[in-house]
């Protein structure tokens, strides 16, 4: 029985590295810039900060990303193809417990607006969905943010449900 937990638990830690790998490389696509979005703790009443589900966490993220998407592609960007929407891929972290998320994005627009006005953007837009939230948008860099987006699947008990692909808000191909 304590082989079979040994190897199973083996196998579990090289399944684990080997998948870390893969969302590595997927999270390459968008690596111009790293988000955190926080539902900060201090300003939720007790009742969200404790009990936040990952479903309006989510929620919260798709609107996030609905509102972004029109103030840099105009009111008609549901209309726009997916590879011209903003895209990444977030791993969401402590849910019911000061939830957050870190996401690798790449931003609809061709670049089209500073880290400044990027930073300001996302702020307002979180603030909106997310009231008292916290955002920060940090630009890729040689040695920068990297894996840290997907730091919580080392620790071995990560729920794959808290991964969203961003351009799973988006309906049109």
């Amino acid at each position: 029985m304590i082989a079979n937990s040994l190897s199973s638990s083996c196998q579990t830690k090289a399944y684990l590295r080997r998948l870390r790998k893969a969302y590595r490389e997927l999270s390459a696509r968008y690596c111009d810039y790293h988000l955190t979005l926080a539902a900060n703790r201090n300003t939720m009443s007790a009742k969200d900060m404790t009990f936040m589900s990952l479903e309006h966490f989510r929620d919260c993220v798709r609107d996030f990303h609905k509102r972004i998407d029109t103030e840099l592609l105009g009111t008609r960007a549901s209309k726009r193809r997916k590879d011209l929407r903003t895209d990444g891929l977030m791993f969401v972290e402590h849910v019911g417990r000061n939830i957050h998320g870190h996401a690798a994005v790449v931003f609809a627009g061709n670049g089209q607006k500073t880290l400044e006005e990027l930073q300001e953007m996302c702020s307002r837009h979180w603030s909106a969905v997310c009231p008292g939230g916290d955002l920060l948008v940090q630009a890729e860099f040689d040695g920068g943010p990297g894996l840290y987006v997907s730091k919580e699947m080392e620790r071995g008990h990560y729920d794959f449900d808290q991964t969203i692909l961003l351009s799973t808000f988006v309906s049109k191909d």
